[in-house]
């Protein structure tokens, strides 16, 4: 290992470290009072391999549907166990979102760096030349899973009013629920019966999807 560079010697050095990374070169850096070194700069392979996740057990599936309550009114056994894999599927991709963008803000961080340096020139060529564009489409698939994970979870399933019998809708902004529904040409809300009384909601177990290896499964995959 090359002898560390103390913090201001590599902030002198920024650039030129920059194109030892590229070169393959990883730079470390100590400060005052440390025994050895505490950062490094590395090449983006490096950092590729280094921050995603240690491979782990495979991920949990959980096959969905209404869930009854148990015989106590408790969740079921079976809800609790699609939970944990949704869970447990959540907690997986936004990990794969954190390393992704590690990846990708390194590739960045790199080639503004270039710029500042006055090389444009060298800056584009690391845009284009890197795994950034992988990194970013990893992050915008991860990101969707663990947000499609997410409302499973938070779904409250349907809901009818106890005075009159009919079925509700959910507020958009989440403060109720009420006679309306969004009209698809225009996107409000709108009243879809016309009553004089305030509507109570007696909730219905929601009907939760598949998850499949820590993914929402979509049955229209099974189709292309």
């Amino acid at each position: 290992m090359d002898k560390p560079l103390g913090t201001s010697e590599a902030r002198e050095r920024l650039p030129r470290i920059v194109q030892d990374a590229e070169r393959g070169r990883t730079t470390y850096i100590t400060r005052r009072g440390a025994s050895g070194p505490v950062a490094a700069v590395v090449p983006v392979s490096v950092a590729d391999r280094d921050t995603r996740p240690a491979p782990s057990r495979a991920l949990p599936s959980a096959p969905g549907g209404t869930f009854a309550p148990g015989t106590d009114g408790h969740p079921s056994t079976a809800e609790h166990h699609w939970a944990g894999a949704a869970l447990a599927g959540m907690h997986h991709h936004l990990t794969e979102v954190l390393a992704a963008a590690t990846r990708a803000l390194a590739v960045v961080g790199a080639a503004r760096t270039t710029h500042a340096a006055g090389d444009l020139s060298g800056a584009l060529d690391q845009i284009a030349a890197s795994d950034l564009r992988r990194a970013l489409e990893q992050l915008g698939s991860d990101e969707i899973d663990a947000l499609l994970l997410r409302d499973a979870l938070a779904d409250p399933g349907p809901a009818e009013c106890e005075v009159c019998g009919r079925a509700l809708n959910r507020r958009r902004d989440g403060s109720g629920w009420g006679h309306i529904r969004q009209n698809p040409d225009t996107g409000q809300w709108e009243s879809i019966v016309s009553t004089s009384h305030t509507p109570i909601a007696r909730h219905l177990p929601p009907t939760r999807p598949d998850i499949r290896a820590g993914r929402v499964y979509d049955l229209s995959e099974e189709e292309l």
